[in-house]
Parts: structure tokens; sequence; C-alpha cells
């Protein structure tokens, strides 16, 4: 058989295997196993098509070793392919996100006091003195080592909410969808807040910037979480152990992919962000740096 031949390379000649060809086998292979199943075919070509889908799963995700190619293909094609193949899960689940971040604001700009059920008196309060225009942090320059230690806890702090939305998954999806929609709730919360108290230059000239690739780094963890948690919810034939593994595979280019993002972000929000340049500067960065991250996604890994 072919596919069993293509199994047993080795070496320089596994790196000839030709992909695609493997690929299409596979694919024959899977649903010659679905069909055996479901006609209820002998056990023992059921075992060994069993057995073979395996192996050629194996091979197909066996962790290779570290390179800077991998690293570029990674940027250059699979990430963004990765989005766009999940296209439909992505533009739900930033309308979720979204739609309560904007729900929220209506309900705070019509109810201010709600600010404080929401959010809690100690958050805000911080907030307020962080983006006071008449407050002494906008006035006080940071220098280099300020900057510095900001970027490391804006690594810190992005990064970590983006893991925890995509660990969130393996509870059965809830774990995502929570810390999801508390994050929509919050920001909109914020935003709604903040304009109430009269601080919109202040609060918009600093997240301007850095807020899209931010958000919609958040949006992507949150679509792999959720697609983890699908998996548990519906494993089809497979058990909820297997399905959870496949589904870990087929989602950490989003994770790895969304980390990428809130690192750029962080290095955005610690280094330009707080500069003291007029809004108008800050507003054209920001738009060129929406529009630039629509084209990589849109047009990186089509080729």
């Amino acid at each position: 058989m072919r596919f069993e031949r293509m199994l047993t390379y080795r070496g320089r000649r596994e790196r000839r295997l030709d992909a695609e060809s493997f690929t299409e086998l596979y694919l024959a292979l899977c649903q010659d196993l679905t069909v055996a199943r479901a006609n209820n075919y002998s056990p023992a070509l059921i075992s060994r098509l069993n057995r073979l889908v395996h192996a050629g799963y194996r091979l197909l995700y066996k962790a290779r070793p570290f390179s800077i190619r991998r690293i570029i293909r990674f940027w250059r094609i699979d990430f963004p392919r990765t989005v766009r193949d999940t296209i439909s899960a992505v533009i739900l689940t930033a309308l979720l996100f979204y739609g309560l971040g904007f729900f929220s604001y209506l309900l705070v700009r019509t109810y201010p006091q709600a600010a404080y059920i929401i959010a809690g008196e100690d958050t805000l309060v911080s907030l307020e003195r962080m983006y006071d225009p008449d407050g002494e942090r906008l006035h006080h320059q940071r220098d280099e080592n300020t900057d510095a230690g900001m970027f490391a806890f804006y690594i810190y702090n992005n990064v970590s909410i983006g893991f925890r939305i995509f660990a969130g998954g393996v509870f059965f999806g809830i774990g995502s969808l929570l810390i999801l929609i508390f994050n929509g709730v919050f920001f909109g919360t914020v935003w709604a807040h903040l304009i109430h108290m009269g601080y919109q230059s202040t609060f918009l000239s600093f997240v301007i910037g850095h807020g899209f690739i931010e958000l919609n780094a958040f949006v992507l963890c949150g679509v792999a979480g959720l697609k983890m948690g699908w998996a548990l919810t519906a494993p089809g034939n497979l058990s909820r152990r297997d399905a959870l593994k496949r589904a870990a595979d087929r989602a950490l280019p989003l994770v790895y992919g969304g980390a990428g993002m809130l690192f750029v972000a962080a290095v955005i929000e610690a280094f330009w962000s707080a500069r003291p340049l007029s809004f108008e500067i800050k507003a054209a960065f920001a738009v060129t740096a929406a529009v630039l991250n629509i084209l990589y996604f849109w047009l990186s890994g089509r080729r």
C-alpha cells in the first residue's frame, strides 16, 4: 500500500515526501475508515485502517525542530491563513466581544452610576487619576527605564489575559466565553465612564494607537478557546481527549499569533502611546496600523 510505504520514510527521504499526495491519501484513508465503521465491516479491517489513520496523524502533526524559516513561514503563511480559514468564527466572536462592549458603553452613558457596579469604585478612581488631563501622570515625562518597565508589565498583563481566554476553553468553552464577556463589558464601561468624566481626549489619545491590535488579539484567543470547548461538547466519533487534542493543535496558531499581536501592541503602548504628540498624529498612526493589519490577514499566505 502506497500510504504505508510513505509512513516508513525516514531522514532525508522523509523530507522529499510528496506532501500533497500524502495529504490526499490520508484524507481518502479517513473516508475509508468512516465508511468501514458505518457499514460494520470486519473488526480486523477497521482496526488496520484506524492504526494507519493514527500513524498518519502523528506524522502530519509531529514536532519539528526550531528554525528561523519555520517562524517566518508561520507569520507569512500559516497564521493569516488560519485566521481566514476560521473567519466565520472570528466574525461571530468579534460581534459578541465588541457588541457587549458597545452595549455596556450605552448603558453607562445612560446610567453613569452603573459603571461603579460593573467595574468597581477603586478601579474607576485609579483610571481617573491615570487619564485626568490635569493630573501629574500625564505631565510627567517618562524616561527609557520607565518605558521598559511598562513594556514588561503590558506584556505580562495582556498576554496572560489572552492565554486565560484560550485556556478557558477546556471548561467546554464556558471559561473562554465568560472571560470574553467580562473584558468586553469592562472595556465598554471604562470608555463610557472616562468620557462621562470629560477625559475622552487623554483616554483616546493613549489607546488609539494599540487598541485595535490588542482587542483583536483577544478575539483570536477567544476563537481558539471556543474551538476547544466545541470539540469537548461535540467530539463526534472521537473520544473527548482525542477531540480536545486535535482542536488544540488546530487552535494553537491562533494563540501564538494572538500572543505575537499582543507583543506588538505592548511595544506600541509602552514606547508610543504615552508620547506627548498631537491627537492627529496618533490617529494617523492608528489608521495606518489598522489598514496594514487588515491587509496582512487578507493577502498574506494566499500564494
